[in-house]
């Protein structure tokens, strides 16, 4: 990969990332968890299968503003 990428939703970069790593037979994925100023940061860790090289991937999340939106947005409904 070794280039930034934006996804619509944490999991779906979670879901990107594992599907690679399964394709190039880099298993296992150890995955952790780390906070930085501005939201959650997971981090998943693998090597090559002679554990010659070792690769990261970091896939952060922006948390969202907490309280009410101003009251001047129009409304949302959402259907599932």
């Amino acid at each position: 990969m070794g280039q930034q990428q934006f996804h619509s939703t944490h999991a779906a970069a979670v879901a990107e990332i594992e599907e690679h790593v399964i394709k190039v037979g880099l298993l296992p994925l150890e995955w952790s968890r780390g906070d930085v100023k501005n939201g959650d940061l997971l981090i998943g860790r693998t090597r090559s299968p002679g554990g010659e090289r070792e690769y990261a991937v970091l896939v952060p999340s922006a948390r969202l503003p907490t309280g009410e939106p101003p009251s001047d947005l129009p409304s949302v409904t959402m259907r599932g």
